[in-house]
């Protein structure tokens, strides 16, 4: 036998099986190697981008078409939006830019959008089909949910009932994205994670934290179908910001087990809550055998309540207690959970899997972002040495405090509202001029309007607040040619707070940055022993404030520093005002 007869008897056969092999088998074998080749890290999604609602058929042209079209239109964005989980860019940019490459790049790498979210609307004779679809930036399905609602139903529909039922389809895609919270930062036994106040993540809270990861995806869309969870440990939220928070490591699976972009579960998030079970309210009587009550028919009758077995003697619970073993020690380990199979993708109204484990309407987050006016968040107490100069019309200088400080402000703040916050101010001046002496108060209220948004442009800046201040000043001065003012002013103001997290030394510096300028002055002035109306006066104010502590609820000590400096005509010559004042402030948590 030559070799190539050799080789032929082995050769032969193989080729022959390649050849019979089925297009099923070869499907099959190619299912599996892309089953095994994606990429199975979870992407960290921060920054969402809601696009406009896509139409692919269009309504009967009726009545009933259009208003669910208004509806439908109208509410998918707000419902987005209120479910919390991410921070959305502006609707506006993204139907500008999400329909074509460029643009999406765009909203990737100037705007940092981490992910897309799209309601399609397709009609089919007698039958809608509502279809939100969680993306990429390059529109890859990540989470893809459907809806089969009947036409008729839909026609028959009050605009709350189509918001209902979007409300529950929404809540439900976003619920299967695993984490609700993700660590950005690790300092030691801190974390920094990426959701705060408005995620619904309070002081107190304490998450549990996972290493999650994709297990398998759907062979049509290539969405997530099915994860896997490795519980790594927990942490106890230690401080909360608008839209993120500090937390205390406080057990660990085992050592280093919590890394960068490890996330938790927020029970208390709007979309995880709105399908929680209500809890069941007992009866506010406990039947007997001879109660009045009348019982319905058909109803359970009331039964005679057990009574609690009698209580071992003192003898008995000595020898019981000596008696019990030792509950044995716990390990904790790292263990792996399945998610569980998702849910069907087409359902009918009437054919919801959860019946009997969902609230039909969504629970509303009252009690949590709702805050009574007037309830004071803290207290401030600050002592300045001012130094100020009025010169020009008329004039007067401070002189130097024996005591050093010559100012003292208390001031607080309270929240009319989750947007909302009022700052209160009240001070009280006294010292020495040149020739006399000086004494005088002022008071301070600033509405400001919450801009947690902009807190993505710089890690360390919590939120910008945009307002007004109203501002009153009464002011004496004796012996000098400026008796004083008394003025009123209505003015835009700028905050920027934000902190510093030094987790090694348990220490955070909170800042706050504030401008203000006159828009709407008036007061009047004792110049050279006369009384004067001030007239175009401008006022321009700008203040800087840091402050250290080591806990939430600690006095925290710092430091400031204001400058403000304007003018106003009085008569037909010009008063000029300058002020520098610095100083220490204690800050109390309530």
């Amino acid at each position: 036998m030559t070799r190539a007869q050799s080789y032929g008897r082995w050769i032969l056969p193989v080729m022959f099986s390649m050849a019979i092999m089925t297009p099923k088998s070869l499907l099959c074998a190619e299912v599996t190697s892309a089953s095994s080749s994606f990429d199975s890290r979870l992407p960290r999604i921060k920054q969402v981008a809601v696009m406009p609602v896509y139409w692919q058929n269009d309504l009967p042209d009726s009545e009933a078409g259009q208003r669910i079209k208004k509806t439908l239109d109208s509410q998918f964005s707000s419902i987005t939006r209120d479910s919390k989980r991410f921070y959305f860019a502006n609707d506006a940019i993204t139907a500008d830019l999400w329909n074509h490459p460029e643009g999406r790049k765009e909203l990737a790498e100037t705007y940092e959008i981490d992910a897309f979210i799209n309601l399609t609307v397709k009609s089919q004779n007698d039958l809608m089909l509502w279809t939100v679809r969680f993306m990429s930036p390059n529109l890859e399905n990540y989470l893809v949910e459907t809806e089969r609602v009947p036409m008729n139903w839909a026609a028959a529909a009050s605009p709350e009932d189509l918001d209902k039922k979007l409300r529950s389809l929404v809540f439900r895609t976003l619920n299967r994205y695993p984490i609700d919270v993700f660590v950005t930062s690790i300092q030691g036994a801190y974390i920094t994670l990426s959701g705060g106040k408005k995620q619904l993540v309070f002081e107190g809270d304490e998450l549990s934290f996972y290493q999650t990861s994709i297990k398998a995806k759907h062979p049509v869309d290539g969405s997530w179908i099915q994860f896997d969870r490795k519980a790594l440990g927990k942490a106890k939220i230690i401080e909360s910001h608008e839209q993120s928070s500090v937390a205390q490591l406080t057990s660990l699976a085992y050592e280093d087990a919590i890394k960068m972009g490890d996330g938790a579960l927020v029970e208390a998030s709007a979309t995880r809550r709105a399908f929680q079970k209500p809890v069941e309210e007992p009866l506010p009587y406990s039947p007997v055998s001879s109660s009045p009550l009348v019982v319905v028919d058909g109803s359970p009758q009331p039964t005679q309540p057990s009574l609690p077995p009698p209580l071992p003697s003192p003898s008995e619970q000595k020898k019981a207690k000596s008696a019990a073993p030792l509950a044995p020690p716990v390990n904790i380990k790292p263990v792996v959970v399945a998610a569980p199979e998702p849910e069907p993708r087409e359902q009918l109204p009437s054919e919801s899997p959860d019946q009997g484990l969902r609230p039909e309407e969504p629970i509303q987050d009252e009690g949590q972002d709702s805050i009574s006016l007037g309830s004071i968040k803290d207290l401030t107490v600050v002592g300045l040495s001012q130094s100020f100069t009025y010169s020009g019309a008329a004039s007067a200088q401070s002189q130097a405090s024996s005591l050093f400080l010559n100012l003292f402000e208390a001031r607080t703040h309270f929240d009319v509202s989750p947007e909302v916050e009022i700052l209160g101010e009240l001070g009280l001046a006294t010292g020495k001029t040149s020739k006399g002496d000086y004494s005088g108060f002022h008071l301070r209220g600033e509405p400001l309007y919450k801009v947690p948004a902009l807190s993505t442009l710089v890690p360390s800046l919590d939120r910008i607040l945009v307002g007004a201040s109203i501002y009153y000043q009464s002011i004496g001065v004796t012996k000098q040619t400026f008796g004083g003012w008394d003025i009123f002013v209505i003015s835009p103001s700028l905050h920027a707070q934000g902190s510093a997290h030094f987790p090694d030394e348990k220490r955070t510096i909170d800042f706050d940055g504030n401008l203000k300028f006159a828009l709407l002055p008036s007061g009047n002035a004792g110049i050279r022993g006369k009384k004067r109306d001030l007239q175009n006066l401008a006022l321009a104010e700008w203040e800087i404030s840091a402050s250290l502590r080591s806990n939430p609820h600690d006095i925290s000590w710092g430091a400031i520093l204001n400058n403000s400096s304007g003018s106003a005509k009085a008569g037909t010559k010009t008063l000029k005002y300058e002020s520098m004042a610095f100083g220490v402030t204690a800050k109390l948590k309530l």
